[in-house]
């Protein structure tokens, strides 16, 4: 796993964006979990919560991922995923993330020897206070270099992504917490439609009465795809 950490505007997603690029020109699958970029299938966080075996042999973008993995917290979702990062080398995924400061990042995944990589990014300006370049600091068990990134080399770059997306944390999405197989059990176990709303709503209070209501007619329908989707799972 390559993290790369940096102030705002430093050129993190950049370097993430420019590392996967070359990844997809040689024939990699790309996917992202929170980075829509041109090259890539933007997928669901809880596919790697559910430890979904189809994203086996890719290449994953997450940019800022203190937004699933944030510090802070050291239960619920985060111990979910976490168990994600630690098996990921069985499925041959290859993980290219973001933060700002490293301090971010579940400790557990910084401090069990999955990062293969960390750099760090810095904008360099111009007197002018436009940008000169980027230059990025990489440490890894064997190497310790510097590389830069020109003003003109980094405006190839930006077409390939949303420079100005805003990544928000999985509670604001509604993406926390539900884990598909809780919800089927709700499903089997609830006897009406009003419990079973009530039951995902105490799974997940960010999603909404619609998305409930959805899942289970979808569900009902046996239709269980539709149902997923309804949840965004």
């Amino acid at each position: 796993m390559t993290l790369i950490q940096g102030a705002p505007r430093s050129g993190k997603s950049l370097l993430a964006v420019l590392l996967a690029k070359d990844d997809y020109d040689n024939g990699y699958d790309i996917k992202s979990v929170t980075m829509n970029t041109t090259f890539s299938e933007t997928i669901s966080p809880m596919r790697l919560i559910n430890f979904d075996e189809s994203l086996g042999q890719c290449v994953l973008i997450i940019d800022e991922i203190y937004g699933i993995l944030d510090a802070r917290k050291s239960m619920g979702v985060n111990a979910d995923m976490s168990y994600f990062f630690f098996q990921c080398g069985k499925y041959d995924i290859k993980i290219i993330a973001t933060a700002q400061v490293l301090r971010s990042v579940d400790c557990r995944i910084t401090d069990a020897n999955i990062l293969s990589e960390i750099v760090t990014a810095q904008k360099i300006l111009k007197p002018d206070k436009t940008v000169d370049y980027f230059r990025y600091h990489v440490v890894s068990p064997y190497n310790d270099y510097w590389v830069t990134l020109s003003k003109s080399e980094a405006e190839k770059i930006y077409p390939l992504y949303n420079t100005k997306q805003v990544i928000m944390p999985l509670y604001v999405t509604g993406r926390e917490i539900c884990k598909w197989d809780d919800v089927l059990e709700t499903f089997r176990e609830a006897p009406t439609k009003k419990s079973f709303e009530q039951e995902v709503k105490t799974l997940n209070p960010y999603v909404t009465d619609k998305q409930v209501s959805s899942c289970y007619d979808w569900l009902k329908a046996e239709k269980p795809e539709k149902a997923k989707r309804a949840l965004n799972i």
